[in-house]
C-alpha cells in the first residue's frame, strides 16, 4: 500500500491532519503538502519512512525496494551472517549500511 494512501486514510479516519501529523511526528503543513502533491522536497523518502513506520509498522527496505515489517527488518539486520545462501548474504550485507538498521541493543516492537 502506498504511503500516501496510508496518510490519506488516517486523515480521513481521524478527521484531522493535525492529529495524523502528531502521530507521525511531522508538521500538519507537511501532511497537507504531501496529500496535495506539493511537498517541496524532491526526495520524499524521509516523510515516507515516517508515515510507514507510524501508520503501518513498516519501513522502506532500500535493498529489496519494498516496504517490510519493522520486525523483519530488525531480524534480518541482527541475524548471524548467512553462510549458505548468497541471496540472504547480499541482503544481510546491505543491512550493514542501511539507515533503517536498528540501533545496537534495541529490539523491534
Amino acid at each position: 500500500m502506498s504511503w500516501l494512501i496510508l496518510l490519506a486514510n488516517d486523515v480521513a479516519r481521524t478527521g484531522s491532519k493535525a492529529a495524523t501529523a502528531r502521530k507521525i511526528g511531522i508538521s500538519r503543513t507537511a501532511v497537507s503538502l504531501a496529500l496535495s502533491g506539493k511537498y517541496p522536497a524532491e526526495d520524499t523518502s524521509r516523510i515516507e519512512a515516517k508515515v510507514l513506520e507510524a501508520l503501518a509498522g513498516r519501513v522502506p527496505c532500500p535493498h529489496d525496494r519494498t516496504d517490510i515489517a519493522r520486525r523483519a527488518c530488525s531480524d534480518r539486520a541482527t541475524a548471524p551472517m548467512p553462510m549458505s545462501n548468497p541471496v540472504e548474504l547480499r541482503a544481510w550485507t546491505a543491512c550493514g549500511a542501511c539507515p533503517n538498521r536498528p540501533k545496537e541493543g534495541s529490539h523491534a516492537q
